[in-house]
């Protein structure tokens, strides 16, 4: 697998899964975090049917893929809180 497809396929995961969590939990962080966390460990389950072992390194795999899936998943969440805001306001 090339460099650049299992960037988007990592990307598309994390982003995929914080609109399913976002969409769910109405609580931001809450949201944010379960989404981070579900997405590190998809991603290491994909990494060991891919490799067929698990990673050596997965303490340092799961704080730098829980990082970046974290960063994801807030930048996800925004349009959501705006759109939850947006609706509390027109209802009052």
């Amino acid at each position: 697998m090339s460099e650049t497809s299992a960037i988007l396929i990592i990307v598309g995961l994390c982003v995929s899964t914080a609109v399913i969590c976002h969409w769910l939990i109405r609580r931001y962080t809450i949201a944010s975090v379960c989404s981070a966390v579900i997405a590190d460990l998809l991603l290491q389950i994909a990494n060991y049917i891919e490799n067929g072992y698990r990673d050596p390194f997965i303490q340092i795999a799961l704080i730098t893929g829980g990082g970046i899936a974290l960063c994801i998943a807030l930048l996800v969440g925004i349009p959501f809180v705006a759109r939850r805001k947006k609706r509390v306001e027109h209802m009052a």
